[in-house]
């Protein structure tokens, strides 16, 4: 993935590169300091895509209310910060909507849970912005490796074992990431819900 990184950026500049972009770049802003990701590599959107699948196909299975939001630009001006995740799911009764909720500012639909894919060294954290949102969790994707992050009272905390869904381990999720890119998707689909089945109290 192609990164920029910009300085003394205005809040007013970044809003208007957020119009005019579209869906062609990601920003990252955090009080002046600007990155953009363009150009997304397959090592980006293989892993993202596979653990967007295992959300889904774990709450199914575990009857757990979801909403995905993907990567909605979330952009609070109080912050003076704005990001991108590469995903993000609401769980539960927020989860639950009946109406019309495009209409929604993105504030409204915070994400319970965001996936970041880090195929590169990121020169601007989103983390605060995360933890201004009260974001739940942070799934985090590095090399072949998955770390799970709470929120803690200033920052977030690693984990071994998902709190937004419970028996989701770092270890057996980094693994079934890298058994779906080496099978096909019809046994890789199996494969998880069999595992989400296991995992019912």
């Amino acid at each position: 993935m192609n990164t920029i990184l910009l300085q003394n950026v205005s809040w007013e500049t970044y809003q208007s590169l957020l119009a005019e972009a579209g869906e062609s770049a990601r920003f990252t802003y955090n009080r002046g300091c600007l990155e953009i990701e363009m150009s997304p590599l397959i090592k980006h959107e293989a892993p993202k895509r596979l653990l967007e699948m295992l959300i889904e196909l774990f709450c199914e299975e575990q009857e757990i209310p979801f909403l995905p939001v993907g990567s909605t630009t979330f952009s609070p001006h109080a912050q003076q910060q704005g990001a991108e995740p590469d995903s993000g799911f609401i769980f539960g009764e927020r989860a639950e909507i009946t109406e019309d909720y495009t209409e929604r500012d993105a504030e409204q639909l915070y994400p319970d849970l965001v996936i970041d894919v880090d195929v590169t060294n990121p020169s601007v954290s989103k983390d605060s912005l995360y933890h201004s949102l009260c974001v739940q969790e942070i799934w985090r994707w590095r090399g072949n490796n998955l770390t799970l992050l709470t929120r803690a009272e200033t920052d977030f905390s690693p984990l071994t074992e998902s709190h937004l869904l419970p028996g989701a381990t770092a270890s057996a999720l980094s693994e079934l990431v890298l058994q779906g890119q080496k099978t096909t998707q019809l046994a890789w689909r199996k494969q998880v819900r069999a595992w989400a089945r296991s995992k019912m109290n």
